[in-house]
């Protein structure tokens, strides 16, 4: 309407109509940003209305408010898994604003971020209608430890705790660190490896049929771990913490690569892998080796302890379940049965029960129970026999299709009084095998044993025998027996084989000595030379001192017939008499003395003085009468 216009233009002169136009206004951009929040598993949180942020309002416009959900939650529930969520699927997101003049504009919006911490903590309160570890009601707040959500679990006292199968299920499996002052039950029927960094003088209990793997690094962890009828594995040298391993017939093994503390297991246990430990090692019940090949326990210079038997189980020759120990410079201790009884043969079980081969590596080796095996057995250090109290005083070693090495010194274990015997017997089941018995070292040169036995030879199979028995007929013994330094013992000593060898090549004098009157014997096989020196005869002196005791006849022989002469040291009885009391040692022997023969002997007597009248007494009828030096 109302045109008007230039150069004399007049409205007037024209009949305009006036045609309608179209005004187009479009709405304004607004974008709403939901806001980022944050809140801590176990803590819900509502997203709230207000929480954003707007770009774009003119005029006075406004937002009152928006729709935020989360997961279509308006408020996030408080066991919502922790982590980050964004963007527009899993972020937070507005809709629906209100407010004025928002007809106005074109709304966008813009998603926000949603965190969930870790908590921090989560205490055990077992409100719960079961003692289920996946059963929320069991914790504070009700804030399951599951998955990675929880950084610390605390269990007090005082309580029994099932870690239970939705636990220990892939995906909800916790990753906590554990506090522990009650029991953690493992009753799982399926493997399962317990990563957790556990501390604290609580235990854990593995009762499930499945494996558990323990390999967190729990050096803070003091309590006892308990197995039954079931399977520990340790792929973690501070696995077990400070703590024992308590086993009621539970099976053991340890990861090859690592190196544990120390070890004390209590009760019966199964250990089917090698066992290294930095420091002592102790066995307070039985042993049975369950791996094939060599099982080692081996210490750096400490001490392992054995107060429970040890076998090897079924099959135990044929699979050679052997058992190796090293403890450097520390003391390896036997206390109780190593294989199988001795028993009668016609029980004895050929193929299982008994260790393959036993070879020991020790400082000290304390050997105070009765030891059978099917092969080797090899001590490598000094040996002392000794008892564990209850089993008597002989100590019984048998090797069956056999060698047994001593390459160190034997001793009794009593330092005052010699109290143990040794009997040292390897044995073979038939004669295609050639059984061997060394002793490289002195016996008895700190301490002498009370008596020493060593046999090798063939098992007799006649009724009524026992293992390590074999046949008294010469012409059936069987073997070498070596023996490398001085002997003393208290009582008798016997050494049956069908080759004895003595000396070695680094020793010139070897004595046999008996302290208290004891025999000497020699049982050899009928071939020439039956013992031999192991070096030169010219330079190897044999000295035999056995006080009152006897050289066996047969062993004169033998000596004789293999070109051995010896020196025997005799006891001064009577100065008057000390012909007869000559005559007396050599009238048992073989070779008899008859007069003519020449007699050859040194006596030492050292400085003589009268001791006077009243001092003297009668050496001829008084055995009791001694001569001072």
């Amino acid at each position: 309407t109302s045109a008007t216009g230039t150069g004399g233009f007049l409205a007037s002169n024209y009949d305009i109509t006036y045609v309608s136009g179209s005004l187009a206004i479009t709405p304004k951009a607004l974008t709403v940003t939901s806001n980022d929040q944050t809140t801590t598993y176990g803590t819900a949180i509502a997203l709230s209305t207000t929480r954003f942020t707007s770009l774009g309002l003119i005029n006075g416009d406004a937002i009152s408010g928006v729709t935020l959900k989360q997961n279509n939650n308006t408020t996030t529930p408080a066991l919502q898994e922790n982590g980050t969520y964004q963007g527009a699927i899993n972020g937070i997101l507005a809709t629906a604003a209100t407010g004025t003049g928002l007809d106005n504009y074109t709304i966008t919006y813009v998603p926000g971020k949603l965190t969930i911490n870790k908590l921090n903590s989560v205490t055990w309160t077992g409100a719960g209608s079961d003692n289920n570890w996946s059963t929320a009601a069991n914790w504070t707040n009700n804030a399951t430890p599951l998955r990675s959500n929880v950084l610390n679990v605390v269990i007090p006292a005082g309580f029994t705790v099932n870690f239970d199968a939705t636990t220990a299920d892939s995906a909800n499996k916790p990753t906590s660190a554990l506090t522990n002052a009650s029991n953690l039950v493992f009753g799982l029927g399926t493997d399962f490896n317990l990563s957790n960094v556990i501390s604290g003088s609580g235990s854990i209990n593995h009762q499930g049929t499945g494996t558990l793997t323990i390999s967190g690094n729990n050096a803070a962890y003091t309590g006892n771990t308990q197995i039954n009828a079931s399977r520990l594995h340790l792929t973690n040298a501070r696995a077990l913490g400070s703590g024992s391993l308590v086993s009621n017939g539970g099976s053991l093994s340890i990861d090859s690569s690592i190196e544990l503390p120390s070890l004390n297991v209590i009760g019966n246990v199964i250990i089917h892998s090698s066992i290294y430990t930095s420091g002592a090692q102790t066995y307070n019940g039985n042993i049975e080796l369950a791996a094939n090949g060599n099982t080692r326990m081996d210490t750096t210079n400490s001490n392992i302890t054995f107060n429970g038997t040890i076998t090897a189980g079924i099959n135990s020759k044929g699979t050679q379940r052997s058992l190796l120990i090293n403890a450097g410079r520390g003391t390896v201790v036997f206390n109780d049965r190593i294989g199988s009884d001795r028993g009668l043969y016609a029980n004895f079980n050929n193929n299982d029960t008994n260790l393959y081969t036993l070879r020991v590596t020790a400082g000290r080796i304390e050997i105070k129970a009765d030891i059978l095996t099917f092969e080797n057995q090899i001590y490598n250090g000094p040996v002392y026999i000794g008892d564990n109290g209850t089993n008597g005083t002989t100590r019984t070693l048998i090797s069956v299709d056999p060698s047994i090495v001593f390459n160190g010194t034997i001793d009794d274990i009593d330092p005052t009084t010699p109290t143990h015997s040794l009997e040292a017997k390897a044995i073979a089941i038939n004669y295609s095998a050639t059984p061997i018995l060394e002793f490289a070292g002195d016996i008895g040169g700190a301490q002498p044993l009370a008596s020493l036995v060593a046999v090798t030879g063939t098992q007799l199979t006649t009724t009524g025998t026992q293992v390590g028995d074999i046949s008294s007929n010469p012409v059936s013994y069987n073997g070498t027996i070596t023996i490398g330094g001085n002997v003393t013992t208290a009582g008798d000593q016997s050494y049956t084989a069908n080759q004895i060898t003595l000396g070695s090549t680094s020793n010139q004098q070897q004595v046999f000595k008996t302290t208290n009157n004891g025999n000497l014997d020699f049982n050899v096989g009928m071939q020439p030379n039956s013992i031999r020196i192991n070096n030169s005869i010219a330079d190897h002196e044999l000295i035999i001192d056995l006080g009152r005791g006897n050289l066996g006849a047969s062993t004169e022989t033998a000596l004789a017939s293999s070109g051995i002469a010896f020196k025997e040291i005799l006891p001064f009885v009577s100065g008057v008499d000390l012909m007869s009391e000559i005559v007396r040692h050599k009238s048992a022997l073989a070779t008899d003395i008859n007069n003519g023969d020449d007699l050859v002997a040194d006596i030492s007597i050292g400085n003589v003085e009268d001791a006077g009248d009243s001092a003297k007494c009668d050496t001829k009828n008084d055995d009791n009468c001694a001569v001072s030096q």
